[in-house]
């Protein structure tokens, strides 16, 4: 049996305070080759998610997407704990903990998270539209539409790239004007 190809990744996610996976799942074996192929299909679903809410906000979510986004997250466990929390002055706290079953689960309950009107952060996610990059990033910080590319890299890869299309765009249409206006003339003869 093979080791989990993405053990950092549930490592990363197990290092948030308020996720818990279960020692089986961060440790265990793959199952079979198909493992592999449903963590991609999974990923791209994700990614879709993302991609809609970054292009659209709140308003991406359909019928079909709500369902998708509770049918992934209905596993997800909840445990509540009270505990001292210790700080310069000790405290009670209510602790809540999510206890997820993989990383499909943990990233579709921030999906939520993400759509959840409480929090307002569905209008702070972006899509990086550099060509070839497609990352997302949230803006948590400031006022104003969040920041559409990754680095100053990007910005000026997606400037060069919009301007070719812009003027590509110019030429199509002078060509077609000229193409009209040679028509009519001949039409007019």
């Amino acid at each position: 049996m093979n080791q989990s190809p993405f053990p950092s990744v549930e490592r990363l996610f197990s290092g948030i305070p308020s996720v818990r996976f279960p020692p089986s799942y961060i440790h265990g074996p793959l199952d079979d080759d198909s493992t592999l192929s449903d963590y991609h299909t999974d990923q791209q679903i994700l990614c879709e998610w993302l991609a809609r809410i970054a292009a659209d906000g709140r308003a991406a979510v359909d019928k079909q997407m709500a369902r998708e986004i509770n049918a992934a997250v209905m596993g997800v466990g909840l445990h509540y704990s009270f505990q001292l929390a210790e700080r310069r002055r000790p405290e009670w706290q209510l602790k809540m903990t999510y206890t997820l079953r993989s990383v499909y689960e943990c990233c579709a309950l921030a999906v939520t998270l993400l759509l959840d009107e409480r929090h307002g952060l569905a209008s702070r996610l972006a899509q990086c539209t550099a060509p070839e990059c497609g990352r997302f990033s949230l803006s948590l910080g400031g006022m104003g539409r969040p920041r559409k590319f990754c680095n100053d890299r990007h910005k000026q890869q997606a400037d060069i790239a919009r301007a070719a299309a812009e003027r590509r765009i110019g030429r199509e249409a002078r060509r077609r004007g000229e193409q009209l206006s040679a028509a009519k003339a001949k039409r007019n003869r």
